[in-house]
């Protein structure tokens, strides 16, 4: 029998209750680490075994089998020799002896390992209902062959009822069920159930007792047997409803700030449209005055309220572009031109105004400068053109110089360094750390000298930033300023140059029949004069829809479209005029938008529309003379 795992012995009580061991197994040796002949001799020697608080629990189990035939079985500690705990399953057979008595046959059986793997479970548990607790997760395990479902607490908090006054069957919990998610919850189970599937997860809505909706997503596992039949359905579920209020309240807000950004976008259309357009006509009547004859005091008088206009028009153009930068609606057209073409643009610009002030003005280009680069050339001319006016306005006497240069970086990457220096005032250090705000100007005394609004350098620094790269200040006072405008761009060894012309057909004008679609009267007699001196015809038409019925019964050579129109706006007005040209199969007559938001975005959306060309408001007479020789030989109808 020793080689059995564990202790058998044979006991009796007498009808009095004294205990004696009349048998115990060689393996008490080793498992109760006794000598089984001394707990022969004296039943006291495994009694003491016992663990002080086992021992009552040990006594009244003894005593309630002692008098009667049956089977006993205990679980307890021993407190061994050596001082190691260990926990025994004691199980006898116990027989009912003549004298009153009872004989006991039973086997001791080590159970420590199995006691601390328990033990380790049950603090798993107690770990694993705390998460749930703390994380609010309900657990819920359905045994399939018995129906039997069970709750933890958080699932009764879920469905919003008590432990003890609700259990939980898979037909009243229904009731809790919106009445829209029934069906698809109980086909959702059973599709998984009988697909072999192992998981599955659904999002439901409870609805509580008190009426209260509460959206839920649960996450169950299908454990099945080795026939592959599912035997349980255990899961996981989490009230949601919090979480999926703030997906809508975050969906609600970015809606509402993507409308706010599409207002913002729309109302700069429109003030830009509002605000050029009267500037048209003052800038453009102005023209049309100093081209006719008038004294020179006159022509001084007009000079200085074209000056004034164009001043008004940059001034609105910055604010303009301010607006469309915070409001992230300006978009950069990159592309490849000519470096030095674009360099000698800008030079040029200010060349004038260099020599009236009898100061140095240089422009040094790297030989070894690309002959192309790809960017965005109208904001890039925009940045140079800022920050070389500021340098010769601000400078009085000495020079300024535009230093441009680059090297490769990496195969695909140049750096292109544009440095501006001038020997003007230069500023501070506090006057460097807020030059490049909007609104900002290092001295007012300067800016009541030279006026200026102070957006230049916000404005260009920004563009900077948007063309992959950066724009710098380095000044003293006293020693001039030195900016830096770095970018990171494709070199390219050849490009067409930007001064070829896009049509080469100059034809004459004269005759010419153009169709002006425009709503502001001003604008139109304008138009009108603009194009009678260049001896064209011109019919007019003062929304989309007349401009689209003109074009119906009378033929064109040209179509001047203004872009914001009353009943139909200029692009919905060139669609109908290019399905009438479709429908009749005459050829295409050149249309040119006439727009107050000449961006990429705005020209896109021209040309999308089928116009041929732009035209931005102010619009001068030289303007629309070029925009016309452009397209004059391409229309069918001369």
């Amino acid at each position: 029998m020793s080689v059995l795992p564990g202790v058998v012995y044979q006991a009796r009580f007498s009808a009095e209750g004294a205990a004696t061991i009349e048998y115990m197994s060689d393996a008490a040796r080793w498992m109760l680490e006794i000598d089984p002949a001394s707990a022969v001799e004296d039943v006291t020697a495994f009694r003491s075994l016992i663990h002080p608080d086992d021992l009552e629990l040990f006594h009244r189990s003894l005593e309630q089998q002692r008098t009667s035939s049956g089977r006993w079985h205990l679980e307890y500690r021993l407190v061994l020799p050596s001082g190691r705990v260990s926990w025994v399953s004691s199980r006898a057979y116990v027989q009912a002896t003549p004298d009153g008595g009872t004989l006991w046959r039973g086997f001791l059986t080590d159970i420590t390992a199995q006691k601390i793997a328990e033990h380790e479970l049950n603090a798993e548990r107690g770990r694993l209902e705390l998460a749930t607790q703390a994380g609010r997760v309900g657990t819920w395990d359905y045994d399939t062959r018995t129906g039997e479902i069970r709750w933890n607490d958080v699932m009764y908090e879920i469905h919003g009822v008590k432990p003890g006054a609700y259990k939980p069957d898979g037909e009243s919990n229904a009731q809790f069920l919106a009445p829209e998610d029934r069906a698809r919850v109980w086909e959702e189970f059973h599709r998984a159930v009988d697909s072999g599937a192992n998981s599955y997860s659904i999002d439901v809505t409870v609805i509580r007792p008190d009426g209260e909706r509460r959206l839920t997503r649960s996450q169950a596992m299908i454990l099945r047997d080795h026939t592959g039949a599912a035997i349980r359905v255990v899961g996981v579920e989490m009230d949601i409803t919090e979480e999926k209020r703030a997906e809508l309240a975050m969906a609600k807000a970015r809606d509402a700030a993507e409308a706010a950004d599409r207002a913002k976008s729309e109302f700069l259309a429109t003030m830009s449209h509002e605000i050029r357009t009267p500037m048209n006509g003052i800038l453009g009547y102005t023209a049309l005055l100093r081209s006719s004859p008038v004294s020179a005091e006159q022509a001084e008088y007009l000079e200085t309220v074209e000056a004034s206009g164009k001043r008004l028009l940059e001034l609105i153009n910055d604010v303009l572009d301010v607006s469309k930068i915070e409001a992230g609606g300006m978009e950069m057209d990159f592309a490849p031109f000519p470096i030095r073409d674009c360099i000698r643009d800008v030079f040029e610009i200010l060349r004038s105004v260099a020599a009236q002030k009898n100061i140095e003005y240089l422009c040094e280009v790297n030989p070894g400068l690309p002959v192309g680069i790809v960017s965005d050339r109208g904001r890039l001319t925009q940045i140079l053109t800022n920050v070389l006016g500021n340098a010769v306005k601000f400078t009085e006497a000495g020079r300024v110089t535009l230093a441009v240069s680059a090297y490769q970086e990496s195969a695909d990457v140049w750096l292109w360094s544009f440095r501006i220096t001038d020997t003007g005032p230069g500023m501070s250090a506090e006057a460097r750390a807020q030059i490049f705000r909007p609104f900002y100007q290092a001295d007012s005394s300067l800016r009541r000298k030279h006026g200026g609004s102070g957006l230049g350098l916000a404005i260009s620094s920004r563009l900077a930033g948007m063309l992959n790269g950066s724009l710098e200040v380095n000044s003293e006072v006293g020693q001039g300023s030195e900016f830096i405008l770095q970018l990171r761009a494709t070199a390219l060894e050849s490009v067409e140059s930007a001064e070829a012309p896009a049509r080469p057909v100059p034809v004459p004008l004269m005759g010419l029949r153009v169709l002006v679609v425009e709503d502001n009267e001003i604008n139109r007699r304008l138009c009108g004069m603009q194009l009678r001196r260049l001896g064209c015809q011109a019919r007019f038409a003062n929304d989309g829809v007349s401009a689209v019925r003109i074009f119906s019964m009378e033929a064109f050579d040209m179509v001047l479209m203004d872009m914001q129109l009353p009943e139909m706006d200029g692009c919905e007005a060139t669609m109908e005029i290019r399905r009438l040209e479709s429908d009749r199969g005459a050829e295409r007559t050149p249309i040119i938008a006439m727009t107050a938001n000449a961006r990429t975005e705005d020209r896109d959306r021209c040309l999308a529309a089928g116009m041929d060309d732009y035209l931005s408001k102010p619009l001068s007479q030289e303007a629309l003379a070029a925009a016309l020789k452009r397209w004059s030989g391409s229309s069918g109808s001369r």
